[in-house]
């Protein structure tokens, strides 16, 4: 014996309750992988000394080389043979600032960070997201 249209439908509205939840639960797992990604993009950062010490050399190089260096740090770290992490956009400072003359970003889906180098401190990471704020010390 079939089942009653009202059962049926009841059964329908239960279903499709469920169809949403799972939904919901791979778009939570989607932005978690993503966020995921940026702190482990930010930690190969942290641990990296050879791109630190780069870091440092152009910070405290002459000023030519450094605004060569600048305009492609990415390219610079490659010819240098120094590793960086996949993913991540070198970009110059707006106006030279002798403390953070240079920036990176990270991005993995929904999810973005900019990162800066402080002597002082290590990569201090600023979400492009609020809650995605932090600050990485790198190897002393």
């Amino acid at each position: 014996m079939p089942i009653s249209e009202e059962t049926s439908a009841g059964l329908r509205k239960d279903l499709d309750s469920h169809s949403r939840r799972i939904e919901e639960l791979r778009r939570l797992v989607e932005v978690a992988e993503d966020e995921i990604a940026i702190h482990e993009a930010v930690l190969e950062l942290g641990r990296n000394e050879r791109i630190i010490s780069a870091i440092e050399e152009l910070r405290n190089g002459e000023a030519n080389s450094r605004n060569e260096i600048l305009a492609d740090f990415g390219r610079y770290c490659a010819e240098q043979g120094v590793p960086t992490p996949a993913g991540v956009i070198f970009v110059p400072a707006g106006s030279y600032d002798e403390l953070f003359p240079l920036r990176a970003e990270v991005r993995r889906g929904h999810a973005a960070m900019e990162i800066i180098w402080a002597p002082d401190i290590g990569f201090v990471g600023r979400g492009l997201l609020p809650e995605l704020s932090f600050i990485i010390v790198g190897p002393s």
